[in-house]
């Protein structure tokens, strides 16, 4: 989660900005995970179409909610989740 200049000087990356920084620049782990998944299914808008990864989560997810959730949507990030749920 830092930021390394090309001088070799190291900045902790606190900001949390778009997409996925949060998980680490460049990380061996995040970027071997990444790619698994490209390599496995295409791109699909989870409003429109869905993936076994999708569902074996969401299933994952419903087994472990409290009584009576039984539905997930998943969506890119805490914001889009408020939207949604709002």
């Amino acid at each position: 989660m830092e930021i390394i200049t090309s001088d070799g000087r190291r900045y902790l990356d606190a900001s949390g900005g778009a997409a996925v920084s949060c998980l680490g620049h460049a990380h061996p782990d995040v970027l071997a995970a990444m790619h698994a998944q490209i390599d496995r299914i295409a791109y699909a808008h989870t409003s429109l179409f869905t993936t076994e990864p999708a569902e074996a989560l969401a299933d994952a997810l419903v087994a472990d909610a409290p009584a009576g959730i039984v539905h997930v949507y998943l969506v890119s990030g805490g914001y889009e989740a408020i939207e949604a749920a709002l």
